[in-house]
């Protein structure tokens, strides 16, 4: 393995034994506030970060907008490739989001399986590319929102729908 890819793998295993260990402590509810917190650190260091790079930024666009600058800083620091999420807007408020080729399927593979096992209501599931997404969206605890996993294929197509909280 390259020393880029042992780094990788590394922080994989890592990344995996947070959201395991998180999820067994205190179970799906606490495992999404984990990941809610950690996620909103990731999107505002992705915005600082951009920001010091010349890329300008909205953070009160909306939704839509706000996913497609999303998406941008992705693509500009190669997070995830062109093409990877589909987002359509529906007629409720909602936005729903379809992801391929997710970089996370390990972790959420073996995490999701062991959730499932344990029978928490698949309704109660995380995501943790919905969580960077729906921090996304709410930019300085403004406004909040919430996503709900509603199919899931880690590493080849998972579907959620994020709404807004009045």
């Amino acid at each position: 393995m390259k020393k880029e890819e042992e780094s990788l793998w590394f922080l994989n295993l890592w990344l995996d034994g947070a959201i395991r260990s998180y999820g067994y402590i205190g179970g799906t509810r606490a495992l999404r506030n984990f990941l809610r917190s950690a996620a909103k650190v990731v999107v505002e260091q992705m915005r600082q970060t951009a920001k010091r790079r010349g890329k300008q930024l909205t953070l009160d666009g909306t939704p839509d907008v706000m996913l497609a600058q999303m998406m941008e800083l992705e693509n500009m620091f190669g997070i995830f490739p062109p093409g990877q999420m589909e987002m359509s807007v529906n007629g409720d408020s909602s936005i729903t989001l379809v992801l391929h080729g997710c970089p996370y399927a390990e972790a959420c593979t073996s995490v999701l399986t062991d959730l499932i096992q344990a029978n928490y209501p698949r309704n109660s599931l995380p995501c943790i590319r919905s969580e960077i997404y729906a921090a996304s969206l709410t930019p300085k605890d403004e406004r909040r929102c919430r996503y709900q996993l509603t199919k899931f294929t880690p590493g080849y197509r998972c579907q959620s729908t994020l709404e807004f909280i009045p």
